[in-house]
């Protein structure tokens, strides 16, 4: 029974951080996923929430976007640009994603820390990882899919307010196909998350990859005691050994 090669893993994230900001579907992404974010911050040992906007869910999401930079770069300590929400409305389409990577390079530029770690907060980390998890529980007969919605992202600083991490979570469901071919049944969820740990606030190099299982949830669903138990072997073996430390993978701009 193997575990999902974390080798692998640093090998696809390095060249998603060695990737030009527009050669990554950041643009496409985080509009799309601003509302899923949630920033927090240590205070006293303990992670409390940081509202970032008045209504994530009901703000335009252009507010949204605008107010979530604005709260990034105050989490990290940086200092904020000169634009406005009156210049951010005006110079970005969230339906033409070209206007937001134009914004994003002249109000920050390519080296800016803001884009380094914005580079880690969209579908192509996910995307190499999933590779390779989805290989590993295939050679167990495990297939799964993806919950639509079920895609979150979650920010801090660690504990010094000066170790920035993103983590990106989500659901997926595990299935089997009907006797009949004509349909996939759900029989379980599980959700996973991967944490990219940079060495400061200006993001230039990674240094911890960990890949963590969160929960196996069969609730609502035909799953035998039996099955229960083989596939929490197979999910704790897979994830496990699945954190890296003490690496420096370079985040670079040009």
């Amino acid at each position: 029974m193997a575990n999902i090669n974390m080798s692998n893993v640093v090998d696809e994230l390095t060249k998603v951080a060695q990737h030009k900001l527009e050669t990554l579907p950041v643009s496409k992404d985080i509009p799309r996923l601003a509302r899923k974010f949630t920033l927090f911050r240590f205070n006293s040992q303990q992670m409390t929430e940081r509202n970032f906007t008045a209504d994530k869910a009901k703000d335009k999401i252009n507010i949204v976007l605008f107010e979530l930079m604005g709260a990034l770069l105050g989490e990290m300590g940086l200092e904020q640009v000169s634009a406005t929400q009156d210049i951010f409305d005006s110079e970005v389409n969230t339906n033409i994603p070209t206007t937001f990577d134009k914004y994003l390079l002249k109000y920050y530029g390519e080296n800016h820390p803001i884009i380094k770690l914005l580079k880690c907060c969209n579908q192509s980390p996910v995307i190499a990882v999933l590779f390779h998890v989805r290989e590993c529980l295939k050679a167990h007969g495990i297939e799964f899919k993806d919950c639509r919605g079920m895609w979150f992202l979650d920010f801090h600083t660690g504990k010094d307010n000066k170790t920035p991490v993103i983590t990106q979570r989500r659901i997926e469901q595990v299935y089997s196909i009907s006797e009949d071919k004509s349909s996939l049944i759900c029989k379980y969820k599980f959700e996973w998350e991967i944490s990219i740990q940079f060495e400061s606030v200006n993001c230039n190099h990674i240094t911890k990859i960990s890949l963590v299982l969160k929960n196996l949830d069969y609730d609502g669903y035909a799953c035998s005691d039996k099955e229960k138990q083989e596939s929490e072997q197979v999910f704790n073996k897979a994830f496990s050994n699945t954190v890296v430390e003490g690496l420096k993978i370079t985040v670079t701009g040009d």
